[in-house]
């Protein structure tokens, strides 16, 4: 009997030995310890599965680098080259040409014919001036005159500028001068009268005209 105990006591003695493990010197019961550390050991591999998945994600949504580019696009139209005249409406009027003794009061006077709608788009815009003089139709006898002489010029807003370098004889038309005015957007005629020497003027209605050709260049 007292064998059996002591057989008994010892089996009971190696058993707890076999479940228990020491730390720092202390005695704990196998299978708490060996909870705790499968309870830690179970965190460290679900942390490590979170690490995972969010190195992966950002792996997956990282932007990435890409070499710059660029191209440059094209663009165009056009203009045509192209000049637009329209003339003076109305006869530009020197009015009275003599005082009223029949002297001669016309010399060195002028008039200008303005032009807003006259127009040339081009640098290079060409002109052409000439003119006639200014006379009547009436027959002038000895010491009278139905011919007033006249020169004739034009300008642009843009400061273009041209004169008919040539005179027009009697009643007939100047040979005209050309030269570069450039773009505009109107422009003014300007007639001027000469002298007729000692002669008098004759009665009657006096005109005359001064002619602009213009033409547009690229």
């Amino acid at each position: 009997m007292t064998r059996s105990r002591s057989r008994w006591r010892r089996h009971r003695e190696e058993r707890d030995e076999q479940q228990a493990f020491r730390v720092g010197g202390a005695s704990c019961p196998a299978s708490a310890g060996s909870h705790k550390w499968k309870q830690k050991e179970r965190k460290e591999v679900k942390m490590k599965k979170i690490l995972i998945a969010a190195t992966s994600l950002a792996a997956m949504t990282a932007t990435p680098a890409f070499a710059a580019s660029n191209a440059s696009y094209s663009f165009d139209g056009s203009v045509a080259a192209l000049c637009s005249i329209s003339g003076h409406g109305a006869s530009v009027s020197f009015g009275a040409l003599t005082d009223g003794n029949g002297a001669y009061t016309g010399n060195s006077t002028s008039q200008d014919a303005t032009d807003d709608n006259a127009y040339c788009n081009q640098a290079n815009t060409q002109a052409t001036i000439t003119h006639t003089n200014l006379y009547t139709s009436n027959a002038a006898s000895t010491g009278f005159t139905n011919v007033v002489p006249m020169s004739a010029s034009l300008s642009t807003t843009e400061g273009g500028s041209l004169a008919d370098a040539t005179a027009a004889v009697g009643t007939g038309t100047s040979t005209g001068s050309s030269g570069t005015i450039g773009a505009f957007t109107g422009l003014k005629v300007t007639a001027t009268l000469g002298s007729i020497g000692s002669s008098k003027l004759v009665a009657g209605s006096y005109s005359g005209t001064i002619t602009i050709t213009l033409t547009p260049s690229s």
